[in-house]
């Protein structure tokens, strides 16, 4: 890299790498790279309060990123459930505080590290974040000791400098020049890789980091589960959606060059194989695991497989990586594609076992990192290997730290991970099965048997399971299974049958394992089990693992106990039942479960019947039988709106056997008549009309349009299904019904058809359409013209692009003022998706149309275009046309050419300006001074700036004044001193246009300027009568008036902020704002504070918001007391900004005078400005308020003025409970019987939050009274305070009142109840000295909240509380908490393990006889499950 000359050739030179950068690499093939514009597809960003719900569930669950079972990946569709989508340009909206700072998280190999590549190129080419010179993209896990060594001090300047120009000299000015753009807010620095760097930043590094995050606009990306940053703003990338994998699928396989491959038809393919299995399905979403899968697809015969799993698609992964090694090391010459796998293996087996080996040990140390240390150790293990063995060399496996693949050898300090995580665990998995073959299989069998039920473990013994069933290894598979079913099992059950269940679908079922009936049985009883009796949230994390198992949900055993489920005589039971049913992956259905799903379709219930429907909605056409379809049908006939719409959603689902006439007569039926149905039936017949009966379809959603003339709604539904039926199938038909409709009298109908064929998009791009599309424009009224432009804006991004904008650019030369606005916003938009060059070309062409309205919209697209019509053609048209003889054409190319902004200064440009100022036209040489003011620095070269001073004198004054402000557009390139003499003497000039050009240029030209003579010369133009003049004076002493003497500047923009008129008050407001954040502190407070006596009250006014505006900075002895006596001024405008002014100010650091000038003016203000005064004491009492503030607070409660006393009680709310004295807590409980609701809210919320451990029976009273308050509000914020309190204190009065809360109101939201729950037994030290009655009483009322998870219970701290008090009542809580939230516990000898979400707790039981207790506990609730499912109707008989 060349050395960086100056500060603009330094962040070029960042710049330029951003851009030359814009590859992604292959993840097993680094040699293969694809531009970000083909392969970026919408690593969206997710942000909502729900999706961070989920996330903290996920993390409590330790659904980490090992987990590709029930766990992450059913999970990743209720976090994309969650979603709001936000665009990434828009990110930055979301931040309040003036530094943004922003939090983006994903999982491993979702896309962070992509994002920040992506949105550093799009920012190097101008298309995101201008406001930003420079950006700075750090990658975390570089910064480590080896590249930072310890003994000095770096800033973030070192950074920048190790990181982008490591061999380079930096100069003094290019670092000042850096700094100062970091000051000001102009740097944004992209940290990718938290995670990496919070397991190794050495200490010394810490110090610039925190600079960084607590200084600096950044956004920081992390894997969620390290992140211990608090940021307001979080965000989570989630990968690709269901339609970027088809995308990403289609996107990938064009790019494939061969013959004999088509990409069309590999593509509906793999789609197919991958939906077979809906583990692999949801880990598609991530797009690297997509990239791994589509780069082994075209070299793998995949004919024989049906059902794609987990062990076969690694398997296949690593034989084509083997593959691809053999064949760069030239190990072989004959064709590799000719040996067989097991050869293929062998060829690398010392290779693989070394991986097996690392991965194992890895594993076992819970690391991700694999060090040098661990590398040693794998070595020592495996025979044969050799650190500088070629088979080390370049697999593509493992990477390193920095970013490159393993090379020659491995230095003994660098430190590597696998490719992605899944790999570990696979090799991990692949090293457990050899164990199990080997004569050490004990040690494999011993692992099992202490890691069953430890989450992150899970994975490997999916693979595990899945590699022995592919080997036919019987004896190993047994021995798997018998660790995984011998001692110490699951008390509770639920992770073991979870466990079971995954490892068993991984297990072909023709594959014979040792009592398989067995399991299924178990699961069965599960499955009874969770549906008739446990809490929802078992269901769910049950179903969570059927979900992702297929194979065992298909078996009729399974179905055969679903089955009697749905046919209890409980409704609930059935409900629960039918949502299961929904959510298994059934490949079909059997005789029996389709028996009792026809039932529930004919129950009695109504909910029922919906509830049959849904399911069947669901289940579709594999439940397609004559009957089902029979009593669908009955059902849309019937009466009862909406369970008419369910079933004509599951009758469109049921595929081919329902297209005949008299199912399509009777969705005809719903479909005409009322407006519930309508939507679902129209929907329905469009799902049948796709493959079957299309001609009788189309004819009844055309007879349902000519029904329903009148009603738009209902003719768009019909519209919508025929365009449904266009976009899949049916196509020809389709756009011949559709173009029938366009010629109909109604323009609903008209509307709607365009609206179809838009809808349809490519598949309408024909001849015929375009041609309809553009005939009815001009025979239509507006909407019509409106949605018939829309289509072909859908239509011309797709295909027919020449025809459709060839048409809209005609239809521009039409009188119609809307039909002209509409074809030329669906010219422009066609033109940024991506038709840019055949927009261009065409409009090129209509500016030299004989037809006048053409030629002028033509000119004013391109204008729109703006930017993104800035190609050299255009360029060389406009600079050509700029000479045209035509007047108004000149000005169109003018202008034209000036909304291309900076992307016009090209070489041709320039010297076409240059030429223009030199003309002697005088038209010419305006148009060009304009044309450089929008360019701006980039045209700022020495030949323009000399040509412009050359002419500048010569010129008129309309021209003249335009010449300056192109010099000022220039910026500091241009600030040159003859440059700042002519604008010097432009102020001096006898025209107020030049006076005011010149005074604004000369403030945006920086530093240079910033002089005392320049700043007097302003200060004057400020006090001047013109009121432009004044106004520009203003906005260029904003820009440097703190180099000067502040007090004259504040003083001149004080004034001027008073002024009545808002083109002189609102530039002097801003430019007051700008030199208070910028000057020196201490200098504008003098300045300020001489103001503040003023005679003139908006003087005063303006003086409190600018201090105010200083903040904590401005927190001077005497500022307070100033502010203090403007409390008391005599307009109230000026009292308000003293108090808001205070309110920064004194921020949780406030005074007793303070405090009580604010009540004072809150007590004597008017309405309007005792908010804002409200507020300033609320941020002023924090938890270090002294006591003479209470003091003052406390008497406050009793005022006079209601007002007063809310705002006291609020305010008493913020202080710390230790100082909340006992006359602090009786002012409080007094006004929890004031006759005014919000002092008694206040007075509530208040006591919830400082009330400590010293609670009073009084307290309690008067919150439970204040829970039967008349007063909704007032019933809420008790009920919060009584829960705030039990955080502190566990008395049996707390205990008592929170189980009385009601939890029927309809505000007090479940979280509320599920936190007092919980909260009730959170403190582990109070536990043990709890009754048995009120742990009775606790456990009944948790029990009636069985929807809810009680995530925070954790059953640890109510072990320890059973085995200090012996109390047994705690054993049936115990085993409760860890049922609902899914816990694994085992019991050996004297010791318990508990398999929390993130880790395994253990603990000793120091008596036999509290073992043997807590045993039964557990044996009784696995007798009960036996009981549930020998008493279930049908039990007899378990026939697979």
């Amino acid at each position: 890299m060349t050395q960086a000359s100056s500060p603009a050739n330094l962040f070029e030179l960042i710049r330029q790498k951003y851009l030359k950068e814009s590859m992604i690499k292959d993840t097993l093939n680094e040699e293969k790279c694809f531009p970000f514009e083909n392969t970026y597809i919408n690593l969206t960003i997710v942000e909502s309060k729900e999706q961070h719900e989920k996330e903290n569930e996920l993390k409590q669950q330790n659904l980490s990123e090992q987990q590709f079972n029930g766990g992450f990946l059913s999970a990743y569709k209720e976090i994309y459930d969650a979603k709001i989508l936000i665009d990434i340009k828009d990110i930055f909206k979301k931040c309040k505080d003036a530094t943004k700072k922003i939090l983006v998280l994903g999982r491993a190999g979702i896309g962070k590290s992509t994002f920040c590549q992506y949105v550093a190129y799009q920012w190097a080419k101008g298309n995101l974040w201008p406001k930003y010179d420079l950006v700075v993209l750090v990658d975390l896990r570089r910064v480590t000791e080896d590249r930072y060594p310890k003994g000095e001090e770096y800033s973030p300047f070192d950074i920048v400098k190790k990181e982008y120009l490591l061999n380079d000299i930096i100069s003094k000015e290019e670092q000042q020049c850096f700094n100062e753009r970091c000051k000001n807010g102009k740097v944004l620095w992209i940290l990718d890789g938290y995670d990496e760097l919070a397991q190794n930043i050495p200490p010394y590094l810490n110090t610039v980091f925190n600079y960084i995050c607590e200084t600096q606009h950044h956004i920081l990306t992390s894997h969620p589960s390290v992140v211990a940053l608090s940021y307001d703003v979080k965000m989570k990338i989630i990968g690709f959606t269901d339609d970027n994998i088809i995308n990403y699928v289609e996107s990938f396989f064009h790019r494939i060059k061969d013959n004999t491959f088509n990409p069309s038809v590999e593509t509906k393919k793999i789609l197919q194989l991958l939906k077979s299995n809906p583990n692999i399905w949801d880990s598609a979403h991530i797009p690297a695991n997509l990239e791994l899968i589509c780069s082994i697809w075209a070299t793998t015969d995949w004919s024989r497989t049906k059902l794609l799993t987990l062990a076969t698609l690694y398997d296949n992964i690593v034989e084509w990586v083997c593959r691809r090694y053999l064949t760069k090391q030239n190990i072989y010459n004959r064709n590799l594609g000719d040996m067989q796998k097991q050869d293929v293996s062998k060829e690398c087996d010392t290779l693989l076992k070394f991986l097996e080996c690392l991965a194992f040990k890895a594993m076992e140390s819970d690391s991700r990192l694999l060090s040098s240390q661990l590398f040693k150790e794998a070595k020592d293990e495996c025979e044969g290997f050799q650190e500088k063995d070629p088979s080390i060399l370049n697999f593509g496996i493992l990477k390193s730290y920095d970013d490159k693949l393993v090379g020659e050898q491995i230095p003994t300090k660098q430190q590597y991970y696998f490719v992605h995580l899944s790999f570990q665990e696979y090799f991990a998995a692949r090293h457990l099965a050899n164990l199990l073959k080997s004569s050490d299989k004990q040690k494999a069998t011993d692992f099992i048997n202490k890691k069953k039920y430890v989450q992150r473990f899970r994975l490997v013994f999916i693979f595990a399971a899945g590699l022995l069933a592919q080997h036919t290894s019987q004896s190993a598979m047994q021995l798997l299974w018998n660790a995984i079913q011998e001692e110490p099992l699951d008390q509770v059950e639920l992770q073991h049958i979870k466990l079971i269940i995954e490892i068993l679908n991984e297990i072909p079922e023709q594959n014979s394992v040792v009592e398989r009936e067995v399991y299924l049985k178990s699961i069965s009883q599960w499955i009874i089990a969770v549906v008739t009796y446990s809490p929802e949230v078992v269901q769910h994390a049950m179903e969570q693992s059927l979900q992702q198992a297929p194979n065992i949900v298909s078996t009729k055993f399974i179905q055969h106990t679903l089955a009697r489920l749905v046919v209890m005589t409980d409704c609930e039971t059935k409900f629960r039942a039918l949502r299961m049913v929904a959510k298994c992956p059934l490949s079909e259905l059997s005789t029996k479960l389709i028996a009792a799903l026809l039932a529930t379709v004919h129950d009695p219930d109504e909910n029922v019947q919906i509830e049959a429907c849904h399911t069947l909605i669901k289940v579709g056409e594999k439940a397609a039988t004559n009957d089902v379809i029979a009593a669908l049908m009955y059902l849309v006939y019937g009466q009862r709106g909406y369970l008419r719409s369910v079933a004509c959603k599951a009758l469109g689902n049921m595929g081919e056997k329902a297209a005949t006439s008299v199912v399509i007569a009777a969705l005809r039926n719903a479909a005409c008549g009322d407006e519930y149905p309508r939507k679902e039936a129209c929907a329905a017949l469009a799902k049948i009309g796709e493959k079957h009966a299309t001609h009788e379809v189309i004819a009844v959603l055309l007879d349902v349009i000519h029904i329903h003339s009148e009603n738009r709604k209902a003719i768009r539904e019909a519209c919508e299904a025929l365009a449904r039926m266009g976009q899949n199938a049916a196509i020809d038909a389709v756009i011949a019904a559709v173009l029938n409709l366009m010629r109909d009298q109604s323009e609903y109908i008209v509307e709607a058809a365009c609206e179809t064929l838009g809808n349809m998009k490519e598949n309408a791009a024909t001849k015929n359409v375009i041609a309809a599309l553009l005939n009815v424009m001009y025979v239509r009224g507006d909407d019509v013209i409106r949605a018939a432009c829309k289509a072909l804006e859908k239509i011309g991004k797709k295909g027919a692009t020449n025809d459709v904008i060839a048409g809209l650019v005609n239809a521009m030369g039409d009188g119609n003022g809307h039909l002209i606005y509409e074809a030329r916003k669906a010219l422009v938009n066609i033109g940024e998706k991506g038709a840019t060059n055949d927009v261009i070309a065409v409009l090129l062409d209509a500016i030299h149309d004989n037809n006048e309205i053409l030629r002028k919209e033509a000119w004013e697209t391109l204008k729109s275009m703006g930017k993104i019509a800035a190609t050299s053609d255009v360029i060389a048209v406009l600079l050509n046309t700029i000479h045209d003889k035509n007047q108004d054409i000149r000005k169109e190319a003018w202008e034209t050419l000036r909304q291309m902004h900076e992307k016009a200064a090209t070489s041709d440009v320039i010297a076409t300006l240059l030429d223009a100022i030199r003309d002697t036209n005088k038209e010419l040489r305006k148009e060009a001074y304009v044309t450089l003011q929008r360019i701006g620095e980039k045209a700022a070269t020495n030949d323009v700036i000399a040509a412009v001073l050359n002419r500048i004198h010569n010129e008129d004054e309309d021209i003249r004044s335009e010449a300056y402000l192109a010099l000022g557009q220039m910026g500091e390139k241009a600030a040159t001193d003859r440059v700042i003499a002519t604008l010097l003497n432009g102020i001096n000039d006898k025209d107020w246009r030049i006076q005011a050009a010149a005074c604004w240029a000369l403030g945006n030209m920086g530093a240079k300027t910033a002089t005392n003579e320049i700043i007097a010369i302003l200060l004057d133009a400020v006090r001047n009568t013109r009121c432009s003049y004044r106004a520009a004076a203003c906005r260029a002493l904003g820009n440097i008036g703190e180099k000067g003497e502040i007090n004259d500047v504040i003083a001149a923009l004080l004034k001027a902020a008073c002024h009545e008129g808002s083109i002189i008050r609102d530039p002097a407001s801003a430019a007051l704002m700008e030199i208070v954040e910028k000057g020196a502190a201490s200098d504008v407070i003098a300045a300020l504070l001489k103001l503040m006596p003023d005679g003139d009250l908006k003087v005063r006014r303006r003086t409190c918001e600018a201090l105010g505006a200083m903040g904590k900075k401005a927190a001077t002895n005497d500022v307070i007391t100033a502010l203090l006596k403007a409390t008391d001024d005599k307009d109230y405008y000026v009292q308000e900004a003293a108090c808001v002014a205070l309110g920064k100010m004194s921020e949780k650091d406030a005074t007793i005078d303070t405090i009580a000038a604010l009540l004072k003016v809150i007590r004597d203000g008017n309405e309007s400005s005792r908010k804002e005064e409200c507020k300033a004491l609320d941020k002023m009492i924090g938890k270090s308020a002294n006591n003479d503030v209470i003091g003052i607070l406390q008497n406050a409660v009793f005022d006079e003025k209601r007002w007063v006393r809310v705002v006291a009680c609020k305010a008493l709310g913020n202080i710390d409970e230790n100082s909340a004295t006992t006359n602090v807590i009786a002012a409080l409980l007094k006004a929890t019987g004031d006759k005014y609701c919000n002092v008694r809210k206040e007075a509530c919320k208040a006591m919830g939050k400082v009330v400590g451990e010293g609670v009073t029976t009084d307290v309690i009273t008067a919150l439970l009274k204040a829970t039967r308050d008349q007063d909704q509000s007032v019933k809420e914020v008790a009920c919060e305070a009584l829960i705030n309190i039990s955080e502190k204190v566990m008395t049996d009065d707390v205990i008592a009142v929170l189980m009385d809360i009601d939890p029927n109101w309809h505000s007090f939201h479940r979280n509320d109840i599920e936190r007092s729950m919980e909260l009730t037994i959170s403190l582990n030290e109070k536990l043990k000295n709890w009754k048995s009655e009120v742990i009775e009483k606790v456990f009944q009322r948790l029990q009636k909240y069985y929807r809810i998870k009680f995530e925070r219970m954790r059953p640890d701290h109510l072990l320890n509380a059973y085995l200090d008090s012996g109390n047994e009542a705690w054993l049936s809580l115990l085993a409760y908490a860890a049922l609902v939230q899914g816990i694994g516990i085992t019991v050996v000898d004297n010791k318990i393990a508990i398999y929390h979400a993130n880790e395994t707790i253990e603990c000793c039981i120091p008596r036999s006889e509290l073992k043997d207790k807590l045993l039964d506990v557990f044996k009784e609730g696995k007798r009960k499950l036996k009981n549930m499912s020998a008493t279930l109707p049908g039990s007899d008989g378990y026939l697979i």
